[in-house]
């Protein structure tokens, strides 16, 4: 059983719905879509002709792939549907950036040819997981590309400090703390000035959002690492995300952050190749000297 998961498509896509349905239907292949996704589709006069699911407890047990249509927030959101059942998943790039969604509409047939012929990768990206004594939270605690803790207004600091394996490390004064993943280190901590991991590091990078304090740097630290979070300002609340699901917490909240002890498997396909999509999505090539 292949699981087509997506939430809204743009206009433009929509020949490309039916050209991935066409396709699974000739190789007789069964498939299943996610019933928000399979409803808005009906509304434009595309019927699939499958089951639907709403929620990782009803997709299907015997499904084996899931293919993700959308940008890479939907590739986020792949995350509560699969959680700890390691179904390896690929996006089709319906959105802008795309880091996870590597698939470009131009390549689908060739793409989901090789697919169903198996041919390809599985790649495991590390999780964070996060707890937390002092709150109850409300949304699934992983996260692929990160985990943040930041101020709950335009006006003043945060105070967060951590321990590293029981060790203090520092008090970050700032707006905030992004701890990511190599998965999301090409995503917010990359725009604070975090380094790039390779996806297949199990590293996690703890990147400070507008420290008040210049000497302070983004750290890289061993996967087995606990990290010890305790946040307090000014206000009484602060905002906490996983990935693009957010909360709001109190004051003077702590919080244990550490790598998951399963992976999100990726599937990747030939051709498709890390080097290659930073070169083209950060346009590093675009240099005269090249």
């Amino acid at each position: 059983m292949l699981a087509i998961f997506g939430k809204s498509l743009p206009d433009s896509f929509l020949p490309q719905v039916d050209t991935i349905s066409a396709l699974l239907k000739k190789s007789g292949t069964p498939f299943c879509c996610f019933k928000t996704l399979h409803d808005k589709l009906l509304t434009k006069g595309i019927e699939m002709h499958c089951q639907t699911y709403s929620s990782s407890e009803d997709l299907p047990s015997d499904t084996i792939l899931i293919l993700c249509l959308g940008g890479d927030g939907t590739m986020l959101e792949t995350l509560t549907i699969v959680k700890e059942r390691q179904i390896p998943i690929v996006g089709v790039n319906t959105g802008k950036l795309g880091f996870l969604s590597e698939i470009f509409p131009h390549e689908i047939s060739k793409s989901i040819d090789n697919l169903l012929k198996g041919n390809y990768i599985i790649q495991p990206r590390t999780l964070i997981e996060v707890l937390s004594d002092d709150i109850y939270i409300p949304t699934y605690n992983f996260a692929l590309n990160d985990f943040t803790l930041r101020k709950n207004d335009q006006s003043t600091l945060v105070q967060i400090s951590v321990s590293v394996d029981g060790y203090f490390l520092n008090t970050y004064w700032a707006d905030g703390l992004i701890i990511s993943t190599a998965t999301g280190s090409t995503a917010y901590s990359m725009s604070v000035g975090g380094p790039i991991l390779v996806p297949e590091s199990k590293s996690l990078i703890l990147s400070p959002i507008a420290s008040h304090n210049l000497t302070v740097r983004p750290l890289v630290i061993e996967k087995n690492s606990l990290i010890e979070i305790f946040i307090e300002g000014r206000n009484n609340l602060h905002v906490a995300t996983l990935d693009n699901r957010n909360i709001q917490v109190p004051t003077r909240t702590k919080f244990k952050v550490r790598a998951a002890d399963f992976t999100l498997d990726i599937a990747q396909l030939p051709d498709h190749h890390f080097f290659h999509t930073l070169r083209n999505k950060l346009m590093w090539g675009i240099d005269k000297r090249n």
